[in-house]
């Protein structure tokens, strides 16, 4: 009677104690998948902005939208928008490095450096820059909600 109750009681504790740990896989899994889908964002949006390509920020970025610029201006997402259609601003490269993307269920904060050559109304925007970027997942889709950049001296 006592092995039975000792069994029974270790496979109560054995199941106890995988639940949390198969619940905290599946949180890997999520979080490692939505960390994907923001990498492809990122790239798909630099893709975009190399091309002068407005249309994926216009899908993309959220209408409550706010970047910050190096020089502390506050743009919207028209004002995103519209400086890519407009052809005011151009790139000619923007290489990316030193990424990190961090998930809190469905936010994701994306925080990385960047060297950028182009121009914004023919004023030379090159340099090298530290950013960050916030995006919220909507109805399952990630939205770029806010976006922060600081020029490295």
């Amino acid at each position: 009677m006592k092995t039975k109750i000792r069994v029974t009681l270790l496979a109560f504790t054995i199941f106890v104690c995988l639940v949390p740990i198969t619940q905290f896989a599946a949180d890997k899994n999520a979080a490692g998948k939505g960390e994907g889908q923001v990498m492809q964002y990122l790239e798909q949006s630099r893709q975009a902005a190399l091309k002068g390509d407005s249309s994926y920020a216009e899908k993309n970025i959220a209408d409550d939208y706010t970047r910050t610029t190096a020089e502390g201006k506050e743009l919207t997402k028209s004002d995103v928008v519209n400086g890519l259609k407009s052809g005011d601003v151009k790139y000619e490269s923007i290489e990316p490095g030193d990424m990190k993307i961090r998930m809190y269920g469905d936010a994701a904060v994306a925080t990385y450096t960047v060297k950028v050559k182009g121009t914004n109304k023919g004023q030379d925007m090159s340099g090298d820059y530290r950013l960050t970027r916030v995006f919220v997942k909507r109805n399952g889709k990630w939205q770029e909600v806010a976006f922060h950049q600081t020029r490295i001296s």
